[in-house]
């Protein structure tokens, strides 16, 4: 009991003193280029709440190999102007990894600066991709595995007279592109498109687009908009009494935007997404069952309801958690880089991720299901299998 409290009291003053009982591991610093302000900022923000969220489960869990994970956020403005020069700042400051940007043109503008010799570089728009063997890795399915998936739900549903009502601006085109090739698939032989319209991202009415479409009795309608853009095309579908089955972006699936929109949304929206938007009661037991048992669990904990921008964030987060903690004490952009070009059984949320094709990406159709969104309740359900198949 002297000895005790002896040791007691010596802590005690060593504490008193200043003198730390024991040196605390210095963290693993993780730059992450996120927009914070701009037109991005909403995704930026969201995919910061993510890693945030992220972070704890991941020190909880021993960091990376005994030191805390941090993430450093800096903010590209939502330019690729910006997000070119931070990072620049990053390679120069001789980093291994870099997270974002989170827009489709920021991350093309990178994509160059980091492919052929790192840092390893996760992009968190599904939009674009890295080439083939290179260090950018590319968050999501991408569009084109989204167009053949909603495609597949719709004729599988038997709505095969489809509309098109898409904006003019640089990803809509591509989109269009990529429904256009899906079209050409030889499952798709008897889809027809009855009607395709186009309309500036800043017109503030399409309603003679929706006229048009209106006119040739689509069964269904395939839309290429987001954010404000997209409440004008609700606006026309309503106001004209169009109200079929719609497929949106998935960058609406946004709870906030839809329960603004609540008078306008068409009693059938829908969106093809990664698996993990919500709990999927299909889903069997097993290592993407446990993954997502996790995930929606820190988010409860965290008490933050996780939206689409949190499945482009966490599960490719993980993979780099993963690779550096592989990488041992030195996890260099080579290390981490070989790594993840080796996976080929890894289950995240979406799916188990396979990295051996060099499709940078990990994941393809088979990590999307289709999402209805239910007004009444404000949240989204599952309506497909895997890939769009029915249930």
């Amino acid at each position: 009991m002297i000895r005790q409290a002896v040791g007691a009291a010596l802590l005690a003053c060593l504490v008193g003193l200043g003198v730390p009982a024991a040196a605390q591991p210095a963290p693993v610093k993780i730059d992450v280029i996120a927009s914070q302000s701009g037109s991005f900022a909403f995704v930026g923000s969201r995919i910061i709440e993510t890693l945030n969220v992220l972070q704890k489960v991941v020190n909880d869990g021993g960091g990376i190999n005994g030191r805390p994970v941090q993430f450093v956020y800096a903010d590209d403005q939502s330019t690729a102007v910006v997000a070119v020069q931070l990072a620049n700042a990053a390679i120069a400051r001789g980093d291994q990894v870099l997270l974002g940007p989170v827009s489709a043109a920021a991350c093309a503008a990178v994509i160059p600066l980091v492919a052929a010799n790192g840092p390893v570089n996760y992009c968190f728009s599904p939009v674009t991709v890295g080439p083939p063997g290179g260090y950018v890795f590319t968050a999501g399915a991408g569009t084109a595995s989204n167009n053949i998936v909603m495609l597949r739900f719709f004729r599988n549903k038997g709505w095969k007279r489809i509309a098109i009502l898409a904006a003019t601006d640089a990803s809509c085109r591509d989109g269009e592109r990529f429904i256009d090739d899906a079209l050409r698939l030889p499952e798709n032989r008897d889809m027809q498109v009855v009607a395709r319209e186009h309309f500036a991202p800043n017109d503030l009415s399409v309603a003679a687009q929706v006229a048009q479409i209106k006119a040739n009795a689509p069964q269904g309608i395939l839309t290429c908009a987001s954010g404000t853009i997209f409440g004008t095309v609700l606006h026309g579908l309503h106001d004209a009494g169009v109200d079929i089955p719609t497929a949106a972006s998935s960058a609406n699936m946004v709870y906030a935007q839809l329960a603004d929109y609540a008078s306008l949304v068409p009693r059938e929206l829908y969106f093809a997404a990664t698996r993990g938007i919500v709990p999927d009661t299909t889903l069997g037991s097993g290592p993407v069952k446990d993954a997502q048992d996790r995930y929606f669990a820190a988010f409860r904990a965290a008490k933050v309801r996780p939206e689409f921008q949190a499945t482009l964030a966490w599960d490719q987060t993980m993979i780099v958690i993963a690779a550096m903690r592989h990488a041992g004490a030195q996890p260099t952009a080579a290390k981490i880089h070989s790594y993840i070009e080796d996976i080929h059984d890894y289950p995240g949320i979406s799916g188990i991720y396979f990295f051996r094709d060099n499709s940078q990406r990990g994941i393809g159709e088979n990590a999307l299901q289709v999402y209805r969104w239910e007004g009444p309740r404000a949240t989204f359900a599952v309506v497909s299998r895997p890939a769009g198949r029915l249930k």
